[in-house]
């Protein structure tokens, strides 16, 4: 997925998403990435498919190490 960052949420700002992104794609569509560990990014951010954007994880309301992806 290549694209700009949006926001990146902390887990106590997210509303049951944890760690999370929004990411405005190439094709103009906005995608959130949640449930990281860790994140990488910062809002600005210009990212590629080889850009690692944070590690997947179990925050939030979540019931185990994934890393959840919905446009929006």
């Amino acid at each position: 997925m290549g694209g700009k960052v949006m926001e990146v949420t902390p887990t106590e700002a997210s509303g049951g998403f944890g760690n999370s992104a929004v990411v405005r794609g190439l094709d103009g569509k906005y995608y959130r990435l949640a449930h990281f560990n860790n994140v990488n990014v910062k809002p600005g951010d210009t990212i590629t498919s080889d850009t690692i954007i944070g590690a997947a994880g179990n925050t939030g309301k979540s019931r185990g190490n994934h890393l959840h992806i919905e446009e929006i």
